[in-house]
């Protein structure tokens, strides 16, 4: 059932690859309730349908396979997901561009999103400040102390 569910999720996806990354797993209920337990997802089984009720939710683990974050709903803001998974794998993937959107935003679990922090935003932006003043007042005083070797004689 697993294997047939997974083929048949794969082919609307349709990606190349994405096979390797998605996981359809099965076992006793017992197995079940204990990892859906530890997980914090619940769900009732309707037996008018034969289907299962539960909310739609992700969940970003750390490397050591504790949850960091839960992502609720259908739809998952791109940045809010990147980050979520930077700070998730306790910032061993992502680039310096990361760790600066990770500085100035703070993952709020009552929204469910990342939002700014404006003090941390203000310091970077009076660093960045600071090294373009201090640039700025560098470099013409190099250049003037320079001998000026096309001059004219």
């Amino acid at each position: 059932m697993a294997t047939k569910k997974k083929a048949e999720f794969l082919k609307r996806y349709g990606r190349s690859g994405a096979a390797a990354g998605w996981h359809f797993l099965t076992g006793p209920q017992e197995s079940i309730d204990a990892l859906t337990k530890a997980a914090g997802f619940q769900y009732e089984h309707d037996p008018k349908t034969g289907q299962f009720a539960h909310a739609t939710a992700i969940a970003l683990l750390t490397p050591e396979g504790k949850i960091a974050q839960y992502y609720y709903g259908v739809e998952y803001a791109p940045k809010d997901l990147r980050l979520g998974l930077i700070q998730a794998s306790e910032n061993k993937i992502g680039d310096l561009a990361d760790q600066v959107l990770l500085y100035c935003y703070h993952y709020d679990p009552t929204t469910g999103k990342y939002e700014a922090i404006v003090s941390r935003i203000l310091q970077l932006s009076g660093l960045v400040t600071i090294l373009m003043l201090g640039i700025l007042l560098t470099v013409p005083s190099r250049q003037g102390s320079e001998p000026n070797r096309h001059a004219e004689g």
